[in-house]
This record gives C-alpha cells, structure tokens and sequence, in this order.
C-alpha cells in the first residue's frame, strides 16, 4: 500500500482504533501521523495503519441524524 502526505488513515491501538492523518512520510517503513488537534505527531509504522477509503464523505456522515 502507497501511503501519502495528507491521507486518513486508522491505527488500532491498544485501547481500541484511532483515525489519524499523516504530516510527513519518514521512510518506506514510516511516517508522522497527527491523531488529534495538536501540532505533535506521532511515528508509526505502515504495518500498524490502514488507509481510509472513504474519506471523501467523513464531513457529511457527521452531519447524518438519525431519524426516530
């Protein structure tokens, strides 16, 4: 998988999943990825990530209500 500058991703962590963008590809192997609003970013390995697909729709699935 080609990851890139800019691109959602999600981490499963220890204590359940987190959605992450990257800042800067490091290496092959790597790279910053920001996991919440602050300028700090964190390494992480490729193999730990997966790519978000759909991102493209994130803003509108927020805004879905659920009808009652």
């Amino acid at each position: 998988m080609k990851f890139e500058v800019n691109q959602l991703v999600i981490y499963k962590g220890s204590n359940g999943y987190e959605i992450g963008k990257i800042k800067r590809i490091k290496d092959s192997k790597s790279a910053w990825i920001w996991y919440h609003s602050g300028d700090t970013a964190a390494l992480t390995d490729f193999d730990l990530i997966e790519p978000i697909i759909n991102d493209y729709c994130i803003q509108d699935l927020l805004n879905k209500e659920v009808e009652e």
